[in-house]
């Protein structure tokens, strides 16, 4: 997943491209619903696509303010075609900010990343 942090405390969530690209063409998703408390590590988002289902647990604890209903209209387009800017999946306000200082910086990502394929 990726996570940005959008004003103070308050981050945006969706998967990565690379993910994206793993799931292949999503078909079913299940986000949460505004006002939802998630806690770090719990399940949240549920996603069936033509490679694999996944189960998403959550990198960061918080409570839901926004839910990109957008991504239903059309899931390949919004998801797979733009993951980063129209995929998104929901806002959360942050109820443990530190959690945030402790998940890979985007550099960081795409080091492990690089490594994996070689």
């Amino acid at each position: 997943m990726w996570v940005k942090l959008v004003a103070e405390n308050i981050i945006a969530l969706g998967i990565t491209e690379k993910m994206s690209d793993l799931m292949d063409l999503i078909y079913t998703l299940y986000l949460p619903h505004v006002g939802d408390v998630i806690e770090k590590d719990d399940s949240f988002i549920y996603s069936e696509a033509g490679k694999m289902s996944v189960e998403f647990f959550a990198p960061v604890s918080g409570t839901v303010l926004q839910v990109n209903h957008d991504v239903f209209v059309d899931l390949e387009m919004m998801i797979n075609a733009d993951p980063y800017v129209k995929g998104w999946f929901i806002t959360m306000q942050l109820s443990n900010p530190e959690e945030f200082n402790d998940l890979l910086t985007p550099e960081e990502y795409r080091d492990l990343n690089a490594k994996v394929v070689e």
